[in-house]
């Protein structure tokens, strides 16, 4: 199967569980639950993710997102929505729920901006899919919810030169 085949299949299936999230893991959820997110991302873009806090939270609560190395093949993909075989981690963040600035429904926007190196941003360096955890704690660690979407970073297509015509009487 072709990368772009497969990059096709899993941004399908990917559309698929986000659309699925809060039935497929209600048990595991605790209410956090994704309503959107970008489709895809490139170096220089941020990826975003729209998610829905629990009813009940406190100030001391804290969201860790979690982005694993990319999967290799479509039965790693799969053990991945049951949060298997996620790989080793690329790039963690801590969230305290305040900095979120959720809205009076509890609606927040996460905005992960991409690089390919630095310290500014979360270094993502070739095109894939990148499983991301969502993760609230308590205060002590407590698990509230979590839930697993993907981060698909497409490749850098360069853009051809613009062709000039000149036209002129003669």
């Amino acid at each position: 199967m072709s990368f772009g085949r497969f990059i096709f299949f899993i941004s399908i299936a990917a559309g698929a569980l986000c659309c699925l999230s809060g039935a497929a893991s209600a048990n595991t959820s605790g209410g956090l639950q994704l309503i959107r997110q970008s489709f895809t991302t490139n170096i220089g873009e941020s990826f975003e993710l729209d998610i829905q806090l629990p009813g009940v939270i406190s100030d001391t609560d804290q969201l860790t997102i979690a982005i694993y190395e990319p999967v290799t093949n479509e039965e790693q993909f799969i053990r991945t929505t049951l949060g298997q075989n996620l790989g080793g981690v690329l790039d963690s963040r801590n969230v305290d729920i305040n900095q979120l600035q959720a809205d009076a429904w509890g609606q927040a926007t996460i905005t992960l901006p991409i690089s390919s190196g630095g310290s500014s941003g979360i270094r993502i360096a070739r095109p894939g899919v990148y499983p991301l955890s969502l993760e609230m704690r308590t205060s002590d660690q407590e698990l509230i919810g979590r839930l697993i979407t993907y981060l698909i970073r497409t490749e850098e297509i360069p853009t051809p030169p613009l062709p000039i015509v000149m036209v002129a009487k003669i």
